[in-house]
């Protein structure tokens, strides 16, 4: 399927429930009922019903390039950004994003959750990884 992007539910038993067309995305997210899209070719977050695979109107532009996204609670989105060297953190409530912080980070690549909110961000070029609260207040860089 050369060229085909398809999100697809599965029930506990993997079995196909239902699939829908999409664009190529560099990651995803699932927070409540939306799966979250970032594409880094065209720096847009784009989202879908769950149960429905309706694409909804409104898009995060970005400024840079989302990379990847993770769910943080409540409702919300961790977006890491390698062009900017960034990490956003934005509240979701009915379909609106706003954002709540920006924190400078060094090449963000990988990013994790902890049950505490903590976010994790492990640096592509660098042996470090960055630890922020979840309320965007930088902690450490820890050298791995």
């Amino acid at each position: 399927m050369e060229g085909k992007h398809y999100l697809v539910v599965l029930d506990n038993n993997f079995a196909e429930m239902r699939r829908w067309k999409t664009e190529k995305a560099s990651d995803m997210a699932l927070i409540e009922d939306k799966v979250h899209l970032s594409q880094t070719s065209t720096r847009e977050i784009i989202v879908y019903d769950w149960n429905t695979g309706e694409k909804f109107p409104q898009i995060i532009i970005m400024n840079g390039s989302a990379r990847g996204l993770r769910q943080s609670f409540p409702s919300s989105l961790i977006v890491h950004d390698v062009k900017y060297n960034t990490v956003h953190k934005y509240n979701i409530n009915k379909r609106k994003f706003s954002l709540v912080w920006t924190q400078k980070v060094i090449i963000p690549w990988v990013a994790g959750v902890d049950e505490n909110g903590m976010i994790w961000i492990r640096s592509n070029s660098f042996s470090t990884i960055t630890i922020i609260t979840r309320s965007g207040l930088f902690i450490t860089d820890y050298t791995i």
